[in-house]
């Protein structure tokens, strides 16, 4: 993670230089969407599925699961900026 970082602000800035969906420039709009969120480190929850946990996940689970969550939260806030 981007440790040390002020993530509103790196996020502020990326999501202003992503272009708003129109209904015309999906492809375009993914591919800026797609390029901002790997470089923020934050493209775990378009690329995995959620992680399911259980009363017996193990703590790398739980963290897993931690992880998705806020890469969830903050790309949902990336695309609705």
């Amino acid at each position: 993670m981007m440790s040390g970082v002020n993530i509103p602000s790196i996020l502020n800035s990326y999501a202003t230089s992503i272009m708003k969906l129109n209904g015309t420039n999906y492809s375009e709009w993914k591919e800026q969407v797609e390029f901002s969120l790997g470089v923020l480190e934050l493209g775990m929850a378009i690329l995995k599925e959620k992680p399911v946990l259980t009363d017996k996940s193990t703590p790398e689970e739980n963290k897993l699961h931690i992880d998705w969550d806020r890469s969830n939260r903050l790309s949902m806030i990336l695309c609705e900026w």
